[in-house]
């Protein structure tokens, strides 16, 4: 049994068309999403090869045509599929994008040079689409963080997997080199290899939904926990921070230490250079605070010119020692605001030790706080030249 041709095609091409119509609202929803856009270009290839076999089917094309130009657009549609799935993780390159690019002519050489060749063509094209749809799966699962993101994910790589296993049994009628099964369009085979894309087509794309709109969602999680100029936790996320260290202290007695950081004389820099010079300082500081820390470590703006390091297991005065020396030497030093202009900042710290210095995120605070003050009376009291007034 075989479906009616015509109605099989129309239904195709309005699928795929309402497709692009959800991802063309989700680029609009998301315009940074770079990703998306791959997405709709891969979609609407999708449409021109689908709208070329209805045309074929009705009106007929010259020999090998309509097999050329379909396969080229499929190839690519595939090709942006796997870019839109690396972007979406993160990882952009141009150099890739050019490759992208330099490989669309190869497709349109290979589908014309087998256009009258079917074994020839379906072996290249489903192989090289399979192949595709497999690297798109294990780039949307590589290395992710977290099994909340796994689940959020797990559609739209099942549908990946679907449509690579489609395109693998196909394969694997051309290499058998029998095509009496597939070749041509009336057959049952032909019929069901199309419907079952239509399935995973429209799987994909309400997966890349849920897989958009999980990954907006932990964007504003970020942004409501991190320092907007900067880019460093919040006081909100580092009060989140010091409660699960202290959770776990008091589960598995784990040692960690809090250094708040205060930058000297800083109201005199905004005063002389002005507040642009004072935010390109504090972005300085923000970036040579992250690169100073260790792997673990957390480090956030308390607000206007004071930090804060969450150091975890840190056992003893010594240890704490050599981290706040490596700190001293990373942040006390020249500042370049202009190409050539310089400006001295130096920091003064304060540390607290849980549990030796209290249990509690107040106590802690406190103590690093006072510390801090007592060390910044001292870079005062050495340099008459600033007023107190200014730090």
């Amino acid at each position: 049994m075989t479906l009616h041709l015509p109605t099989l095609l129309l239904i195709l091409t309005g699928t795929v068309a309402s497709s692009t119509l959800v991802l063309f609202i989700m680029w609009r929803i998301n315009r940074g999403q770079s990703a998306i856009i791959m997405w709709l270009l891969a979609l609407f290839a999708g449409v021109i090869s689908l709208t070329i076999m209805y045309v074929e089917s009705w009106i007929g094309l010259p020999s090998g045509i309509n097999a050329m130009l379909s396969n080229s657009l499929s190839l690519t549609g595939s090709l942006l599929i796997l870019e839109g799935v690396l972007r979406f993780r993160g990882w952009y390159s141009i150099r890739r994008w050019y490759a992208v690019l330099a490989c669309i002519p190869v497709f349109v050489f290979a589908s014309w040079f087998n256009r009258l060749d079917s074994v020839a063509r379906y072996q290249f094209h489903d192989t090289v689409c399979m192949l595709l749809s497999v690297a798109a799966l294990v780039a949307f699962v590589w290395k992710l963080k977290s099994r909340q993101e796994l689940v959020a994910y797990m559609l739209a790589a099942v549908s990946l997997g679907w449509l690579a296993t489609n395109y693998l049994i196909r394969a694997g009628f051309a290499f058998s080199g029998d095509l009496s099964l597939i070749n041509g369009m009336d057959s049952a085979i032909s019929h069901g290899y199309y419907f079952s894309g239509l399935l995973a087509s429209l799987n994909w794309v309400f997966g890349l939904v849920i897989a958009c709109y999980f990954q907006a969602n932990q964007r504003n999680e970020q942004l409501a926990r991190e320092d907007a100029l900067t880019g460093l936790h919040n006081r909100r996320s580092v009060d989140e921070c010091l409660a699960r260290c202290l959770n776990d202290h008091n589960r598995n007695n784990g040692n960690f230490a809090i250094i708040i950081l205060d930058m000297n004389a800083f109201k005199s820099v905004n005063d002389r250079f002005g507040h642009l010079v004072g935010d390109k300082l504090l972005v300085d500081t923000a970036k040579r605070l992250r690169d100073s820390i260790r792997e673990g470590d957390v480090a956030g703006r308390l607000g206007g010119d004071e930090f804060i390091v969450i150091a975890r297991f840190v056992d003893d005065e010594e240890a704490l020692g050599v981290l706040m020396t490596r700190l001293s030497r990373s942040l006390n030093r020249d500042f370049e605001y202009q190409p050539g202009k310089h400006v001295s900042t130096t920091m003064s710290m304060g540390a607290a030790v849980c549990p030796d210095d209290g249990t509690t995120a107040d106590r802690l605070l406190s103590t690093a706080d006072v510390r801090m003050y007592r060390n910044k009376s001292a870079f005062y009291d050495q340099s008459p030249m600033y007023e107190k007034a200014s730090a």
